[in-house]
């Protein structure tokens, strides 16, 4: 399980714990599509696989005071979807609060709540943390582990600031190997076209650390928006983490675009996961996240409609093998219906003959 290690997960662990070594359990966080949208509650895979069972089924949830719901559990998902708007609504779930959901029987769990809101300012998630964690994000591994050039990145050290000339009359003086010093604020109605958008990040212009391909598609998002997705972004945002960011929001949304009905659901996830951590790190992705839920719940919707096709065709299928076998019946009855009337025609000639050879004798002189 992949989540920064923070007191309302320890929390959560603690509650796990006390359930005891044998018992069948899992933690989930809660993300925005879990709380909010198409309030869709994906399943650890493995635990469906071990403690579910394989066809859609009821499954109950209680709650800490023994109120009981129903929800749909849909196999081939590895999810929880109708009655779980209900289960989420009626506890008021709020996006970061964690859930410990412990098998007390089969289909029926009961649901422990950890509430996010509760947590002190030591659990608050910052860009401290973020940094001088010995156990860093997902999100960081994977900015450390992907080629930056591919993520849109280029690699450009941050070097002192040179003294600025009077005449300088540029938005702001150059500092070593292009990176920028700003020296007024950039609001995006001054924007007027690509050739003067300019990424601020803590008074710095960090363009130069992303290519022009990545900045002209953030440049698009943030007309979409008519605002700079990372304007609210937290304060002391280190200037390579911002551009991590940013190429990877471009990356995701280009992802979303090139979707199809048959995309893997677990990368649809990745990227929810992605953009939700985005967010409360202070990045505009709201609207991404909005038409990622509506792929997704047009993604199951197709991926129902395409099963429920396969099995018309199977069905179909089917019943033409079966039309199949009993034309073979009736023209074999055909065959034999055509035996007996040649045997029916030849004994009817037979009796005709035998009736004249009748009629002649009875007619002979004595």
């Amino acid at each position: 399980m992949e989540h920064v290690d923070s007191p309302v997960i320890q929390r959560a662990e603690e509650i796990q714990s006390k359930l005891g070594a044998n018992s069948c359990s899992f933690i989930k966080p809660m993300l925005k599509s879990h709380v909010s949208g198409g309030f869709w509650l994906h399943i650890p895979k493995q635990f469906c696989v071990k403690h579910l069972p394989v066809d859609d089924e009821t499954v109950v949830l209680v709650d800490e005071f023994g109120d009981k719901y129903e929800t749909k559990y849909l196999a081939t998902k590895a999810a929880l979807s109708g009655g779980w708007r209900g289960f989420s609504i009626t506890h008021k779930l709020r996006e970061q609060d964690v859930l410990v959901f412990h098998l007390i029987r089969r289909c029926k769990f009961k649901v422990y709540i950890v509430r996010a809101d509760g947590l002190s300012e030591e659990g608050v998630f910052t860009l401290q943390n973020l940094e001088s964690s010995a156990n860093k994000t997902s999100f960081e591994k994977e900015i450390n582990n992907h080629n930056r050039e591919e993520n849109g990145i280029t690699n450009v050290p941050l070097e002192p600031i040179p003294e600025s000339s009077d005449n300088d009359s540029e938005i702001g003086s150059e500092i070593f190997n292009g990176i920028k010093f700003s020296r007024s604020a950039l609001e995006y109605k001054e924007v007027k076209g690509i050739e003067n958008f300019k990424i601020l990040i803590n008074g710095l212009i960090i363009d130069s650390e992303v290519n022009d391909n990545f900045r002209r598609k953030y440049y698009e998002l943030c007309c979409s928006q008519k605002s700079f997705l990372h304007d609210n972004l937290m304060e002391g945002t280190n200037c390579k983490l911002a551009a991590g960011i940013i190429c990877e929001t471009v990356n995701i949304a280009d992802a979303i675009r090139a979707c199809k009905p048959n995309t893997n659901l677990d990368d649809i996830f990745k990227w929810a996961k992605c953009l939700n951590a985005f967010d409360q790190m202070g990045m505009n992705v709201g609207f991404i996240l909005t038409r990622l839920n509506q792929v997704l719940e047009l993604g199951f919707g197709c991926t129902e409609a395409s099963e429920l096709i396969r099995r018309g065709e199977d069905r179909l299928d089917r019943v033409q093998e079966e039309v199949r076998l009993l034309e073979e019946k009736v023209k074999e009855i055909r065959e034999v219906m055509k035996r007996h009337g040649a045997e029916i025609e030849a004994m009817r000639m037979n009796g005709e003959r035998m009736e004249a050879a009748f009629n002649e004798v009875v007619k002979l002189p004595w």
